[in-house]
């Protein structure tokens, strides 16, 4: 595998996190399930990861406003 630059490495490990299933579940939720958060923060971090929605978009425009 050829990536363009270091970045596509984080692309490929966010699509192995949440978009690869075993057992219906991704790994987040895997992790989450069998070891979970030791702490409220970490808990709130893997609900929020489980959460989350993988997208891609493409910016057709750019509104530019002044502040």
């Amino acid at each position: 595998m050829t990536l363009d630059s270091e970045d596509d490495l984080d692309v490929l490990m966010d699509y192995g996190l949440y978009e690869t299933p075993q057992d219906g579940k991704n790994l987040v939720e895997h992790y989450a399930i069998k070891i979970g958060g030791s702490s409220r923060t970490e808990r709130d971090l893997l609900e929020a990861m489980i959460r989350a929605e993988t997208g891609l978009f493409r910016v057709e425009h750019i509104v530019a406003s002044r502040f």
